[in-house]
């Protein structure tokens, strides 16, 4: 039996206009990504951000990096994420699949 999980993270990012490229950065992950629009360099930064999580998670340092990017768990939604001037929030989808049964979750 296979399980799906789906995740999505909802990230502030800058973008702006290089000399030869839109530029998009995500300054919590410290990851940034271009394109040549800024819809192209928002996209390749998605990709990029998940890669970088996948990565992470794949090397058991997900817990670890999601602390030092200043993430804690929160009991419910405020609703509201504030923003500074020159930033909007990128959603990312990060879905994750069960391959294989186990006999019990190790949480």
């Amino acid at each position: 039996m296979r399980a799906m999980l789906n995740f999505e993270l909802k990230v502030p990012v800058e973008v702006y206009k290089g000399s030869t490229a839109f530029i998009a950065r995500c300054p919590l992950f410290d990851v940034s990504s271009q394109g040549k629009t800024s819809v192209e360099a928002k996209k390749n930064l998605a990709d990029a951000l998940i890669l970088f999580v996948t990565t992470c998670f794949e090397m058991g340092t997900l817990d670890e990096v999601m602390k030092e990017c200043g993430f804690k768990p929160r009991k419910a939604s405020s609703g509201k994420v504030h923003l500074k001037k020159d930033q909007e929030l990128l959603s990312v989808p990060l879905p994750f699949m069960a391959n294989r049964q186990r006999n019990a979750c190790h949480a």
